[in-house]
């Protein structure tokens, strides 16, 4: 009987009493414009930001003949193009709804003296724009109230929208980690070296002009390195680091993100610029680092394996990689017999030019030239030697370079399958005998006429 009684009594409300529903008109429409001027006569924003203590102006200014943004008073770098961004998301700033004009009673919208605010000034009006936020829209919690003194209208904006207007000034700070380094080419790259902080070092400098490898290892060894491991393994890693978030500005306890001891990253351009990169601790997906002229400490996200490469997982194998331009004669010795090749390339890069060559003095075509001396470049390190090596030597290779150095390679037997390579009085590796037996193939086939410019 009573759940009869209820049951009528909710029925009755649900048919006489009036829709609780907002009404429609009330909620938020897709586009009311508040402003609508070009942002280039923006002059100074201020912005005020009580709930984060941190009131700032971003200025106009000019530089070399060109406008740039910049935050008064501030120490850091900042991104142009973040600044762009939000002057011309208030040059055309739109409002969800336009709530009331005239209002006498800013308060009851959360609209009062010292709320966050944005006083804009422009060039072509003498009138200060301002816009205080107030409370959020309570029929929609996407939307924020802002009173604009322009217009004298409360109109209902975005809370995004608000949140980045009002934003930290380090939301502005330039965090790009690795400046003026392009991906692929490194041609600015003069030099690198990663510090560890346990004294480890590996470095690499840029090659010699002509030299096969792009760079070469300065530290821990030397020797040419692969250009794609320097680019695959360390380069685009180091490229690949970006800032999520700025920490802290000038610490005074670097001990806390682990840069009191930091692993370093140094980078030197050709053009005589310097960087370095300060890497701290690692927490979850995030490590903390600072650059080494800027007081702050940043969260950055990335692959940081670069870290762990060592000086052998970058090392060209091969022992000599003269370009042929370079050489003018190689002499590959092998149980007492000689085989000479003489060779004189002036073509340029595209293949224009003279270019002669003599194999044991008789002429030979370019293209058989060329796969021979590939041949006698396939001499590549299996592994590492340090023991010493004997006295005897089986086959040496010989390359004459144009300007009348020599450089020597002697391979003398450990066992039936390997040899020890000594460079140039040096050894610090081995090769197996299907280097040598590849080559001796290749001189085989030459004497008998067989074509071989093909097999490169």
């Amino acid at each position: 009987c009573v759940l009869a009684v209820l049951l009528i009594a909710v029925l009755t409300a649900w048919l006489v009493l009036p829709a609780l529903e907002p009404d429609p008109s009330e909620e938020p429409t897709d586009e009311v414009v508040i402003f609508e001027f070009d942002s280039a006569f923006i002059e100074r924003i201020d912005v005020v930001n009580p709930s984060l203590g941190d009131d700032y102006a971003i200025c106009k200014g000019y530089k070399a003949g060109s406008v740039f943004y910049f935050i008064e008073d501030d120490e850091f770098e900042s991104r142009q193009s973040f600044f762009i961004m939000n002057l011309d998301m208030i040059a055309s700033l739109d409002a969800g709804k336009l709530i009331e004009e005239n209002p006498s009673d800013l308060e009851k919208y959360g609209i009062k003296e010292g709320n966050s605010a944005l006083h804009i000034k422009r060039t072509n009006t003498s009138e200060k724009d301002t816009v205080i936020f107030g409370d959020f829209y309570p029929l929609d919690g996407s939307y924020v109230y802002a009173y604009v003194t322009t217009n004298d209208s409360v109109y209902t904006i975005s809370s995004s929208v608000r949140d980045t207007l009002c934003s930290a000034k380090s939301y502005y700070r330039e965090t790009n980690i690795v400046p003026d380094l392009t991906e692929e080419t490194y041609t600015e790259l003069k030099s690198y070296k990663c510090v560890l902080p346990d004294g480890y070092v590996l470095a690499f400098e840029r090659s010699e002009e002509g030299s096969f490898a792009a760079f070469t290892e300065t530290s821990p060894k030397q020797g040419a390195v692969d250009n794609y491991n320097v680019s695959d393994r360390i380069l685009n890693k180091l490229l690949s680091i970006s800032a999520i978030a700025v920490i802290e500005d000038n610490p005074t306890d670097l001990a806390q993100y682990g840069l009191d001891d930091p692993i370093k990253i140094e980078i030197e351009y050709l053009d005589g610029g310097k960087y370095t990169l300060l890497v701290g601790a690692m927490v979850d997906d995030f490590i903390f680092v600072m650059k080494d002229d800027v007081p702050t400490v940043l969260a950055a996200t990335g692959d940081f394996t670069f870290i762990d490469v060592r000086g052998e997982d970058i090392l060209d194998t091969g022992l000599f990689m003269f370009p042929i331009k370079d050489v003018i004669k190689a002499v590959f010795t092998a149980e007492g017999k000689q085989y000479i090749l003489e060779v004189d390339d002036q073509t340029d890069d595209e293949g224009n030019g003279e270019f002669s060559a003599a194999f044991q003095g008789q002429p030979m075509e370019q293209a058989e030239a060329r796969s021979l001396y590939a041949g006698m470049l396939s001499f590549y390190a299996v592994g590492s030697f340090t023991k010493t090596p004997p006295k005897e030597t089986q086959y040496s290779l010989e390359f004459t370079m144009r300007d009348g150095t020599v450089n020597k390679l002697e391979l003398r037997k450990l066992n039936s399958r390997q040899f020890a390579a000594v460079v140039n009085g040096t050894c610090n590796s081995y090769v197996s005998i299907t280097a040598v037996n590849h080559l001796l193939e290749l001189i085989d086939m030459v004497e008998k006429g067989e074509s071989i410019g093909n097999i490169f």
